[in-house]
């Protein structure tokens, strides 16, 4: 089971780099922002992957872990 920044995001909705690893960074950036259609992708997976996070779906797995 994912925990933390990985259970967030993933290939589809970005990329979790080393900590330090600023040339990872920078070129996953430059990657980005040169192909603007993924960058576009990603923002978009990322705004839909939230979802999970909804207020909704939290009192929902609160009502089955208390029922």
């Amino acid at each position: 089971m994912a925990t933390g920044p990985s259970e967030l995001i993933d290939e589809s909705t970005g990329r979790l780099v080393p900590e330090h690893d600023y040339t990872q960074m920078a070129e996953t950036l430059v990657t980005w922002f040169n192909t603007p259609e993924e960058l576009a992708r990603k923002s978009a997976a990322a705004v839909a992957s939230t979802q999970r996070f909804s207020a909704e779906n939290i009192w929902q797995k609160w009502n089955e872990v208390l029922s």
